[in-house]
């Protein structure tokens, strides 16, 4: 995970691009600049508790529509929200979309979780906040899809997920009767994560401010 200091959007024709600085274990700070940045947020379900993600993706100064010339993707945000009441989780992942100029966050916005989308669209309208509209996540029901995913870009080295995660954790702990049962009920961090990865995969930069927004439901 990169530590972001501050980032901000800037067009470029068709698309936008995030300037951002980030910071070296030195001390010092490095620019880097990203194609696109989004959010993965998984509700609460028993005892599993909400988790969010952050990730961008590098902007390599290539073809990067093309998926085999797509640029590095990098966590900028883990927030595992363990006993944190609605109003502080959502205040933490407002201020991590604002550093780092998110303007997406993905979440299972089906009937199970309407009234924790009401909750976050209603912290988002009290605040006057902008950033980080929530939207219906890729292939939220298949689990499986979404770990291939992540899996896919861990082979490519296009993701690095730092060991002492909770993502690192799950994914290194989960076991194929755990996939066959109702693994989107126990694993919130890799949920969080392949919501973002999911929407990295099918929104493409070059289009991703041409899609339309889908409110889950009219509060």
């Amino acid at each position: 995970m990169i530590e972001i200091l501050y980032a901000r959007k800037r067009k470029r024709g068709r698309y936008s691009l995030i300037d951002a600085e980030h910071a070296l274990t030195s001390g010092a700070t490095v620019p880097i600049t990203f194609v696109a940045v989004c959010g993965g947020l998984a509700w609460p379900i028993g005892a599993k508790e909400m988790h969010a993600v952050i990730i961008g993706e590098e902007y390599d100064h290539r073809d990067f529509a093309d998926d085999s010339r797509r640029g590095k993707m990098h966590i900028l945000a883990d927030l595992d929200l363990k006993g944190a009441g609605l109003e502080t989780a959502f205040q933490k992942i407002t201020d991590a979309v604002a550093l780092t100029a998110c303007d997406f966050v993905y979440a299972d916005a089906s009937d199970e979780f309407l009234d924790f989308v009401r909750a976050y669209e209603g912290f988002c309208r009290k605040k006057n906040f902008a950033l980080g509209r929530l939207e219906e996540a890729p292939f939220c029901h298949a689990f499986g899809v979404g770990t291939r995913m992540i899996q896919d870009l861990l082979t490519t080295g296009r993701l690095e997920i730092p060991k002492d995660s909770l993502v690192h954790q799950e994914l290194s702990n989960i076991s194929l009767a755990e996939m066959e049962g109702t693994p989107e009920k126990q694993f919130p961090a890799i949920n969080a994560l392949r919501f973002a990865v999911g929407a990295l995969k099918k929104f493409k930069p070059v289009k991703r401010w041409r899609r339309k927004y889908v409110s889950p439901r009219a509060i």
